[in-house]
């Protein structure tokens, strides 16, 4: 499976949208906190909200997988997750704007889950289930780099600016899924969509 390059880059997009993720989401009361100062129960409020928008990012994102396949309803959520990464730093002292912004990255965020899942199964439904497990590892590796890179990158540019450390990392990722591998077995497995 992993002389087929078609999975490399499956793999290669959840490694770099979950660190993108997790460059922020590991440290995201401290960002918010210094976006915006709040009490607590006004950052508990703020968190619950994002967990509505991660509700209605899933339903979306699967919703839209179904009627526009993977790799335009992909695109779509990656264009959405980097800019509203570029948007963060300028939402400071804006209460609504900020957590507009958060909202609509949670909606990009959880949106890509069922399109990126739907791939493996297109590209080899046989081998499907190595291929979850794999993306799943790449999942637990890219959750830890991306915690290690915010934390690290903290203290040089701020809780403030830890967002842009994403955009990079979205542009990849929105690279990985224009480039359309071809099948490397000879059984012909699909690319996918």
């Amino acid at each position: 499976m992993l002389k087929n390059a078609a999975a490399w880059w499956i793999l290669s997009l959840t490694a770099l949208y979950f660190m993108a993720i997790f460059i922020v989401w590991s440290y995201i009361a401290p960002v918010l906190q210094a976006l915006f100062p709040m009490s607590g129960e006004r950052l508990s409020a703020t968190l619950m909200l994002f967990g509505v928008a991660g509700v209605v990012g899933t339903l979306l994102g699967g919703w839209a997988n179904d009627r526009i396949g993977p790799r335009k309803t992909l695109l779509a959520q990656l264009v959405l997750m980097t800019g509203t990464m570029t948007l963060v730093p300028y939402t400071q002292g804006h209460y609504a704007s900020m957590l507009a912004t958060f909202m609509l990255w949670t909606v990009a965020r959880f949106g890509m889950m069922a399109p990126q899942q739907t791939r493996p199964a297109v590209l080899s439904p046989s081998q499907a289930p190595l291929l979850f497990s794999l993306n799943s590892s790449m999942v637990y590796v890219s959750t830890a780099l991306g915690a290690a890179l915010g934390g690290a990158m903290s203290t040089v540019l701020g809780m403030q600016h830890l967002a842009w450390l994403s955009v990079p990392l979205g542009l990849l990722g929105m690279a990985t899924v224009w480039i359309r591998a071809r099948p490397s077995s000879p059984q012909g497995h699909m690319t996918p969509a």
